[in-house]
C-alpha cells in the first residue's frame, strides 16, 4: 500500500520516517518481514529492522531511498506476493 506521507502526515506518526522515500515492509497476515542477510546482498538492499522496546522482537522492517523496480519485485516476491 502506498501512503503519501505529505498529504496523510498522521499515518507517517507511528513509524520513524527519517527521508523519503521510506518503505516499510510487514507481511499481509500482519507479522513482519525478515529477509535474510543472502537476500540482502544478493539484491544489494540494506534494511533496517525495528524491534519492540520492551520485548526485542522485529515489529517491521523498513528501507531508506529509492529502490530499482527490480529490487522491489524481488522483495515483493521474497514476500510471497505474486507478480
Amino acid at each position: 500500500h502506498y501512503t503519501d506521507v505529505w498529504v496523510h502526515t498522521e499515518a507517517a506518526q507511528s513509524f520513524p520516517i527519517r527521508v523519503v522515500p521510506t518503505q516499510v515492509f510487514i507481511l499481509a497476515d500482519g507479522t513482519p518481514y525478515q529477509p535474510s542477510e543472502v537476500f540482502e546482498e544478493e539484491i544489494g538492499v540494506s534494511f533496517t529492522f525495528y524491534n519492540h522496546k520492551d520485548t526485542g522482537e522485529l515489529t517491521f522492517t523498513a528501507h531508506e531511498g529509492a529502490l530499482t523496480l527490480a529490487q522491489m519485485r524481488a522483495i515483493l516476491a521474497d514476500m510471497g506476493a505474486t507478480l
